[in-house]
């Protein structure tokens, strides 16, 4: 079973919109964790050739930072409803972006 390629991801339709938009409807935070995140895509299919591991490790830190991005931008729109879900499931649980991001 083969794995798809970041491209695909990239080509997305939310991809494309992440990186036509960022800029213009997110603001700080939010707006920094989402060009990261396709950042880090893009330096993960970069890589894959030369090493899988930090190829992996690219496309691990482009989740988190696409999961901060959201974390802040509903925490911006005052979307209470998603962040009260997002609390309670990561409740207890420690990764380093969102620990940063709830606080």
């Amino acid at each position: 079973m083969s794995t798809p390629s970041i491209r695909q991801i990239l080509g997305s339709d939310i991809a494309r919109w992440i990186q036509r938009n960022a800029k213009d409807k997110l603001s700080h935070r939010a707006q920094a964790c989402a060009v990261n995140a396709v950042n880090f895509l893009v330096r993960a299919e970069n890589i894959a050739e030369i090493s899988t591991n930090v190829s992996y490790f690219c496309a691990t830190h482009a989740t988190e930072e696409a999961v901060a991005s959201f974390i802040s931008a509903s925490k911006a729109s005052r979307y209470t409803e998603a962040i009260g879900a997002i609390n309670e499931v990561t409740r207890g649980f420690k990764a380093k972006p969102t620990e940063k991001v709830l606080r």
